[in-house]
């Protein structure tokens, strides 16, 4: 995905500091301040998966879904007030495209096994979460008071048992 936007450092306005967001800059228009930074920019970001499933014999499955993620591009943010008298917005230092958080590669598994009585099936399934065990930095704080404080991670491995009836 490339983009050519308004990109927003009115963080707290926008409400973009939330650990779940995946791209923590808002869009849409703000006054800039900052001359050497303009409010529209460049940013491109990508997403590529596979994923692949095998049917053994005896209705056993296993499958994989590897997934790689850019980071988001960021800039440090200079928050209203920060600059007495030249400030009515909070805008960035430099351009998004000198800083990009860390890419991600996560791989899921799963291996399941399925039972068929009549007309109903039942499945057991593992599924094995984050198995590269990866622990990159998802978001982080961008404010000039507070730059770099992590705010959330990538969760661990994780693993799952469940039963699926279809009937």
């Amino acid at each position: 995905q490339w983009r050519d936007e308004l990109r927003s450092a009115d963080i707290p306005n926008w409400g973009f500091n939330d650990p779940l967001s995946t791209d923590p800059l808002g869009v849409g228009f703000f006054i800039n301040p900052n001359p050497a930074v303009p409010n529209r920019q460049q940013t491109t970001m990508y997403h590529l998966q596979a994923f692949a499933r095998y049917e053994w014999p005896h209705d056993v499955g296993i499958a994989a879904n590897l997934r790689y993620q850019s980071g988001f591009p960021y800039s440090r943010v200079i928050p209203d007030g920060e600059l007495p008298n030249l400030s009515p917005a909070p805008f960035f230092v430099e351009n998004l495209d000198h800083h990009r958080s860390d890419n991600v590669a996560l791989l899921n598994l799963r291996v399941d096994k399925a039972i068929t009585i009549g007309r109903t099936t039942l499945t057991a399934m593992f599924d094995l979460y984050n198995a590269l065990n990866a622990h990159h930095v998802t978001n982080f704080n961008l404010l000039n008071d507070d730059f770099g404080h992590v705010i959330a991670v990538l969760d661990p491995r994780v693993a799952q048992v469940g039963l699926r009836l279809a009937f």
